[in-house]
């Protein structure tokens, strides 16, 4: 007899936070600390570190712009879970992981059952289980326990299409364009809304109206709101509204014929060439002596042919509306990320992603191959569990 009951969905969420768990309990009794990372004082801390250490520094600083775009500053980070710090900040400080962590892991588990609330307007049961699985455990799930925006992005992509799927239009919106404050690739989930909207009220309807014309134009408007008035702050205290775009020449720079050559030959995407491509495949493109690295390089090329096989499924099964959100995330990474600075950071920049999993479970759900869907599953917890324990040790795993 079961004292406590608990359904398949809570079963999900208690495996996302035990693999979780297992990971920094790895990374503090089997792994040796980064040599740049033996000085941190408790395990909270250890969470915070590479990008977070920038999130952390706009809530204690505040934004800064010298003007110089060959300078990392903090203004290429988004202000959305900053100011989330900064208001828990107020309450409970940053040393402790209330306001920096416990955030972020609230919005992991929130994600998790809402994503599996979207999963059932699409799936039977059996396959939106397993999708919400390949979501909760997937390793970008590492930045839920750390200062990264990631789970609240991903939470509000997800309430988006809920709420446009029950035609809640106007509330898919406001949660876009929330969104839009988190990362700059969320633009795409602002752009597809409106793009169906349009196409709701305009070709559906066959009839364009002033009001109408309006109505989509303020739907826009409050759907790349965040991202609007993001700009808007940079133009008014640095004189440049774009400067969180001019900034990221700091972190690598191609021009467009470059990014062209590098798509056609996959150099540096995969880490050099088709040859490293097919080797990454078979798990044999180790990055030197560096475990992390090689760790960081699987993971990744897993994520993208995961995501553009996905994607594929979403056209196959007719799901438009998702279809066209992941193909403007796939190939924007590809473009913006993957042709300039190679596979880096694959796996958590395009886990906003959300209806690549929806994928999982279409493909689960029209498959004969359960045995190869659980091998998958089984291949992506143990990414997590590694990718936490790396991270949580200081490596760039990210």
């Amino acid at each position: 007899m079961n004292l406590i009951k608990t359904k398949p969905v809570d079963q999900i969420v208690i495996t996302f936070l035990f693999t979780i768990w297992a990971g920094i309990w790895l990374s503090q009794y089997f792994f040796i600390p980064n040599a740049t990372y033996d000085q941190i004082p408790n395990i909270m801390q250890s969470l915070i570190h590479w990008d977070a250490g920038w999130y952390m520094d706009i809530v204690q600083h505040g934004y800064s712009y010298n003007g110089n775009p060959n300078d990392q500053q903090n203004i290429a980070f988004f202000p959305l879970y900053p100011i989330i710090m900064k208001v828990l900040e107020q309450l409970f400080g940053l040393q402790n992981g209330v306001a920096t962590i416990f955030p972020a892991l609230l919005f992991g588990v929130a994600s998790i059952y809402a994503f599996h609330a979207l999963a059932r307007t699409r799936l039977n049961e059996n396959a939106s289980l397993f999708a919400t699985a390949a979501y909760a455990l997937y390793p970008g799930a590492t930045f839920f326990v750390s200062a990264y925006p990631t789970s609240i992005m991903n939470l509000l992509v997800i309430i988006t299409f809920l709420a446009f799927n029950k035609k809640r239009y106007f509330i898919a919106a406001i949660a876009a364009g929330i969104s839009t404050a988190g990362g700059a690739l969320l633009v795409f989930l602002s752009a597809t809304i409106t793009l169906a909207y349009a196409n709701k009220i305009i070709f559906k309807e066959n009839k364009l109206t002033t009001s109408k014309f309006f109505q989509l134009i303020l739907f826009a408007f409050v759907s790349f709101s965040g991202i609007i008035v993001f700009m808007l702050y940079q133009q008014i205290s640095f004189g440049n509204a774009l400067a969180f775009i001019d900034v990221q020449k700091a972190w690598g720079y191609k021009s467009i014929t470059e990014r062209i050559i590098n798509l056609i030959t996959l150099s540096p995407i995969f880490g050099g060439g088709y040859g490293s491509f097919f080797r990454s495949i078979l798990f044999l493109q180790p990055t030197g002596k560096s475990p992390e690295g090689s760790v960081e390089y699987i993971t990744n090329t897993f994520s993208i042919i995961m995501a553009i096989f996905s994607t594929w499924i979403l056209y196959k099964f007719k799901e438009y509306l998702f279809f066209i959100y992941s193909l403007l995330v796939v190939l924007g990474y590809i473009w913006f990320i993957g042709s300039v600075q190679g596979p880096s950071s694959t796996f958590r920049l395009l886990y906003i992603d959300i209806p690549i999993f929806i994928a999982a479970g279409i493909y689960f759900q029209n498959s004969d191959k359960k045995v190869l869907c659980f091998l998958l599953l089984a291949f992506s917890a143990l990414a997590l569990l590694i990718q936490t324990a790396f991270f949580a040790s200081g490596y760039w795993v990210i």
